[in-house]
């Protein structure tokens, strides 16, 4: 395995995880083929269209010309029709069983320290961190530097309120002239734009030939389904929220419909973890690479 990997002028690419069986292209100049991994035996699958590994079977199926289908049975059609829409109920099934499987990983690794659950609840032998006492008073300690509230730059301000003395605290005089002297404190009010999610709506005509009487839909219409139902950003957030801030997917789904106004499915949430995860892999292996702790492919 490891001196096939290692031919030179070899490239892996597609690499599928059924099982326990491991199947990945192997592409060299003059040839492409796929192998199979089961166990420590492997076997050549001859394959030039590798590209196939990654399309769905409603593409597949579009990529049959009209012949072609002319010449299959009606039996066979139907036999087919009926294996495809089993597959399209196995692979829902597994996406819920996947679903079902990592929120009860997430049931496993809830503690008292990364979410709301009592002490009480932890999982046996959990130890908390705790700090070791200092000996000081607790709050602000003599002679430490003060903190004051930051404020945003005259640029980024979308209004500019000027406020003036009407009247003098001195002697109560009525003051009719404005200075000229710059303002001697600021106060700044931040707000939060009001959010609403940018939808757009892909409708999809057919148009029959008059030819042949075929009825067409456009060549764009099985990539742009495929890409799912939310754009890069709302992708980035919720990956964002699982990984760097550990939300449950509850949690994700809860504040994407209260702060977006958008409602996604637990399943949908983590479609597009995944989507993320998979998206960062190849970065994240080679700064793993780059460590040093992570020197041949392991940690120490």
């Amino acid at each position: 395995m490891t001196n096939i990997l290692n031919l030179p002028g070899v490239i892996v690419e597609n690499k599928k995880q059924i099982g326990e069986t491991l199947i990945f292209a192997v592409k060299s100049e003059n040839k492409t083929a796929v192998v199979e991994v089961q166990g420590g035996s492997f076997r050549w699958l001859e394959h030039d269209r590798v590209g196939d590994m990654e399309k769905t079977v409603p593409e597949l199926i579009a990529a049959i010309s009209p012949s072609d289908w002319a010449l299959v049975p009606q039996s066979i059609l139907e036999l087919i029709y009926e294996l495809v829409r089993r597959t399209d109920k196995l692979e829902e099934e597994m996406a819920q069983l996947r679903t079902e499987n990592e929120l009860l990983k997430e049931q496993v690794a809830r503690t008292s320290a990364n979410s709301s659950q009592p002490p009480s609840k932890n999982p046996q032998g959990f130890k908390p961190n705790r700090k070791e006492s200092t000996g000081k008073k607790r709050g602000g300690q003599l002679g430490h530097i003060g903190a004051q509230r930051k404020l945003y730059p005259e640029e980024m301000c979308q209004e500019v309120i000027h406020h003036y003395p009407q009247q003098c605290s001195g002697c109560g005089a009525k003051i009719d002239q404005v200075g000229n002297q710059p303002a001697d404190y600021r106060h700044q009010i931040v707000e939060v734009p009001p959010v609403q999610p940018i939808i757009t709506e892909h409708q999809f005509h057919p148009v029959t030939c008059n030819c042949c009487g075929q009825k067409n839909h456009a060549a764009s219409m099985p990539e742009i389904i495929r890409g799912g139902g939310y754009g890069a950003r709302v992708t980035a957030y919720v990956g964002l929220l699982s990984s760097q801030y550990r939300q449950s997917y509850r949690q994700i789904q809860q504040l994407m419909q209260a702060v977006f106004g958008i409602e996604m499915s637990i399943g949908t949430i983590n479609r597009l973890r995944i989507e993320v995860s998979e998206a960062v892999s190849d970065a994240v292996t080679e700064a793993l690479s780059l460590h040093p702790a992570f020197t041949n492919g392991r940690s120490r």
